[in-house]
């Protein structure tokens, strides 16, 4: 019981460190020290800027996942997309291999988040690789329109230019699908966003 108090009332001192050095940010302090008991524990900050930059980013990346969930709607069974690939979730296109005999909503959330993860991820061979609006706007247009066209898109040369050619497309019976230009749209806000 005393392990388990000490163990406690370590964790409180360390929480109240924490809070201690995101106060500190506010005073641009780089270093907060807490004395407790018999313990001195010194917790170094982020600078404010890249705390903040980080936290912006974690806000538009869940903007980003609530969008998608909003423009794909939640399909439990299986369904064909417009290129005609099996689907299932909130756009997940089904590999090789897998099954979803019991899908639910939080399983549909979760292959979400992998999937637009995986996005991220392409993008960063591209040179997008500092963790901002532009890579989540770029990944999101590699979502929903597919990564070999991200590849197109991006290789053109000023990808954001030339838009309007990528908001309509065609489905594989050859059929346009109109009514991109909302996510187009909102894809250039997010990219010319800061």
């Amino acid at each position: 019981m005393k392990k388990l108090v000490k163990v406690a009332s370590y964790f409180l001192g360390s929480l109240f460190a924490i809070y201690l050095s995101l106060a500190a940010m506010s005073f641009n302090e780089k270093t907060v020290t807490v004395i407790k008991r018999d313990t001195i524990i010194v917790v170094r900050t982020l600078k404010y800027d890249s705390l903040q930059s980080e936290l912006l980013y974690q806000q538009e990346y869940q903007q980003c996942i609530e969008f998608i969930m909003q423009h794909e709607g939640l399909r439990v069974k299986q369904y064909l997309c417009p290129a005609g690939r099996k689907t299932i979730g909130y756009g997940h296109v089904i590999k090789p291999g897998e099954e979803f005999k019991y899908f639910t909503a939080h399983k549909a959330y979760l292959l979400l988040k992998e999937d637009f993860d995986l996005c991220i991820e392409y993008v960063k061979r591209y040179g997008y690789t500092k963790c901002d609006n532009k890579q989540l706007a770029m990944a999101h247009f590699g979502f929903a329109l597919g990564v070999g066209t991200l590849g197109d898109f991006i290789r053109s040369g000023q990808p954001w230019r030339n838009t309007r050619a990528y908001i309509n497309y065609k489905n594989l019976d050859g059929e346009w699908i109109k009514g991109h230009t909302r996510t187009r749209d909102w894809e250039i806000e997010l990219y010319y966003r800061r």
